[in-house]
């Protein structure tokens, strides 16, 4: 269960990463002036929801993540370790 989300988890860092540098900004976006044929028609609205939808995701991935490596090792070392055997005089 851990493994999977921290691979969604990536996967959704990656996404979110692509989709900040995607979107125009008042200094043209990652592609310069010729970037901006792609966003017509309100395409910059669509990657901000999309922005918007996967730091949410991140967010309570994050949080799981979190809760599951703290319950990962509640084991302590000390009850797992059996006492040295007892030497006999």
């Amino acid at each position: 269960m851990y493994t999977f989300i921290l691979i969604i988890f990536v996967i959704d860092c990656i996404l979110l990463i692509l989709s900040v540098l995607l979107q125009v900004s008042k200094g043209g976006g990652i592609f310069g002036s010729s970037g901006e044929a792609i966003f017509i028609g309100g395409g910059n609205i669509f990657m901000k929801k999309v922005t918007i939808v996967l730091a949410s995701i991140f967010f309570i991935l994050a949080v799981m993540l979190n809760y599951l490596s703290s319950r990962r090792y509640l084991k302590s070392v000390v009850t797992t370790v059996s006492p040295p055997p007892q030497q006999q005089r």
